[in-house]
């Protein structure tokens, strides 16, 4: 298992992600959607498998699980209110 993988895992990466969602209102930076228990997911804008940090919240951002899949390990594709 890769070592970002991991990471995702471990109580540094629930506070970071408590902390991303926190910050961008818990709604979804691509869409606009309402996140919640079950659809927050967040997105990491430079993908892991191409080296983008797995920590640093300024490679990281709230996102619904719908958007999140649909962008997978593509660049960013889009974002809300742009």
């Amino acid at each position: 298992m890769a070592l970002s993988k991991k990471a995702l895992g471990t109580a540094q990466w629930k506070r970071i992600r408590l902390s991303v969602l926190a910050r961008d209102g818990w709604q979804c930076q691509y869409c606009g959607t309402h996140l919640d228990k079950s659809n927050a997911q967040v997105d990491h804008i430079e993908s892991r498998v191409s080296g983008g940090s797995v920590f640093d919240q300024s490679n990281l951002l709230a996102s619904c699980k719908t958007c999140n899949q649909r962008k997978g390990a593509k660049p960013l594709f889009f974002r809300a209110g742009s």
